[in-house]
């Protein structure tokens, strides 16, 4: 666009007619500015429905984002009810586990307590049977005693190696 003091110079610098004529043109071609004002108007509602556009894409993008991180979220909660329904389920098997644990527990100790009854039960196997329950003839604590007072008593799980009679390294 021209400057409009340089328009105006131009303008006054053509013959008297063809200015009467140039202010004739305008005077009737936009008497109050209206048409001027009307091509402004016209361009501001383009840059703005272009801006709408803009803004309607980046909404169409965040709704988008939207729906995914909710489907996200539905996959997660499904995700954290599952593995909330193994652990009910892991808690189960390992209630079950710990009683038969616990009955097996009651048999060795039973099976040791008979076997040690036995005048020529072997020391070792009724230790072998007492190991498995923390329970321990040989402690260092209260020193070696008889199978009958480790099944009573001695627990504290401070086992020294088991080394059968009559072996060089189980004489003292």
């Amino acid at each position: 666009m021209t400057n409009p003091e340089v328009l105006a110079a131009e303008i006054n610098a053509l013959p008297p007619r063809i200015r009467q004529y140039v202010h004739y043109l305008e005077t009737n071609a936009d008497p109050a500015g209206d048409k001027a004002r009307l091509l402004c108007l016209t361009e501001n509602n383009a840059g703005l429905a272009a801006e709408v556009e803009r803004l309607r894409g980046e909404l169409d993008k965040e709704i988008a984002l939207g729906a995914a991180a909710e489907e996200a979220a539905t996959v997660l909660r499904i995700e954290i009810e599952r593995l909330q329904q193994l652990i009910r389920v892991a808690d189960e098997v390992g209630n079950k586990a710990a009683m038969e644990i616990s009955g097996l527990r009651a048999a060795l100790k039973s099976g040791a307590e008979k076997l040690a009854a036995e005048p020529f039960a072997p020391r070792s196997v009724i230790e072998a049977l007492l190991e498995p329950l923390g329970i321990y003839p040989d402690c260092p604590k209260h020193g070696v005693g008889s199978v009958r007072d480790a099944i009573d008593g001695c627990t504290c799980h401070e086992r020294q190696p088991y080394e059968p009679e009559g072996s060089p390294h189980g004489q003292s």
